[in-house]
């Protein structure tokens, strides 16, 4: 399901920060993030705030999430800002056994005095996808403040800590509390929120179109989703046998449906090649010339990051194009789901319950404060 792309076009003497409190510059995801939760979970969160906070956003992405950084493609060049440098306070909230960062609404340095700003590479997000805002580092009219989160904020605060962010699968802070709410309710809510602002602000190159139809040109079809790699690093799932994918695909498929697989091990190719039904095997297709894992072994850690990213990147247009989704827990997975809202999604991962949580302790303390 292709995303109508959003043109910016105005005159040079044109105030793009009118009507808004400043400029939030989206920079990060966390350190271990891969392509899938930096360019849609972390980035919506980062568009959410700026919604809340009526706040002009822009992408320009550093090295702190290391796995979709390539220097080469990334790096080089430095631009600079001569802006206000405002400032993003925090909550923290002390309980028994932690505390949360809660990243609060943005307030103005107190001396109001522009300095320069340095910002370095290319700003990764425009290898793949159009500006969010007609904001550049050229704007020489905007005389409002210019705002980042810290590292902190942005992983475990936008990442865990908020109600009103979304979450890939229920590893949040209040999800680990939060109780009488059922998992299929829960998903709806995440990726509907997350759905309106992908459709709103994230669009690709037309690059990214044109791969995403050469890696599958079908529309009527089944896309499944298999990540075996690195799934442990992140906790709260399971890695799903090919025998339950198995399962899935005959209950979800006809004869003649178009299997579109995205997958980062090769060993889940020769375990189809080798154990699934000929029948089926004939009506598999993939991407071609994609790195694929022969072990636990990210295909991050593995190739250049621009090509892992431009990869992921592909796959995901590719089975958005699908009616059916079967899945485990994955950030590539939400993405797929907040792109085409409307295809039915099959989750095989039954490693969270089917009710999130436990008691709220301590009363409404854990509500009111994230709020």
């Amino acid at each position: 399901q292709q995303q109508q792309q959003q043109q910016y076009s105005y005159n040079n003497d044109e105030n793009v920060c009118r009507g808004y409190e400043g400029v939030l510059r989206i920079r990060s995801g966390d350190p271990g993030a891969a392509a899938g939760t930096v360019f849609f979970v972390f980035m919506v969160n980062h568009l959410l705030y700026a919604e809340r906070y009526n706040l002009l956003p822009w992408v320009h992405l550093d090295n702190t999430s290391h796995r979709i950084y390539d220097n080469i493609a990334h790096g080089g060049g430095v631009s600079s800002l001569f802006m206000e440098e405002g400032f993003i306070p925090s909550k923290i909230v002390k309980f028994a056994d932690g505390e949360l960062i809660i990243p609060q609404g943005p307030s103005k340095t107190s001396s109001r005095r522009k300095r320069p700003i340095s910002i370095y590479g290319n700003g990764v997000w425009n290898s793949y996808f159009e500006p969010v805002s007609p904001f550049s580092p050229n704007e020489t009219l905007c005389e409002k403040p210019f705002y980042a989160l810290d590292l902190q904020q942005v992983a475990p605060g936008l990442h865990a800590c908020l109600t009103w962010t979304v979450r890939a699968w229920p590893y949040g802070e209040f999800e680990r509390r939060q109780s009488n709410i059922t998992i299929e309710d829960w998903y709806r809510d995440m990726r509907r929120k997350a759905a309106t602002i992908v459709r709103r602000y994230i669009h690709p190159k037309p690059w990214l179109h044109e791969a995403a139809q050469e890696a599958n040109p079908h529309s009527d079809c089944l896309a499944m989703h298999v990540r075996k790699t690195d799934k442990t690093l992140s906790g709260g799932r399971d890695k799903i046998s090919m025998k339950t994918y198995l399962k899935a695909v005959k209950k979800y498929s006809n004869d003649d449906t178009i299997i579109y697989l995205a997958t980062d091990s090769s060993e889940t190719l020769d375990t189809i090649k080798a154990k699934w039904p000929p029948s089926i095997v004939e009506r598999v297709r993939t991407q071609k010339h994609t790195i694929r894992s022969n072990s636990s072994s990210p295909t991050f850690d593995q190739s250049s990051h621009d090509r892992t990213n431009r990869e992921v990147m592909t796959d995901i247009y590719a089975m958005a194009k699908c009616s059916v989704l079967l899945h485990g827990r994955s950030a590539v997975s939400e993405a797929v789901l907040y792109i085409n809202p409307d295809m039915q999604n099959v989750d095989l991962d039954r490693s969270v319950k089917a009710t999130l949580g436990e008691e709220i302790p301590d009363g409404t303390w854990w509500h009111d404060s994230l709020q």
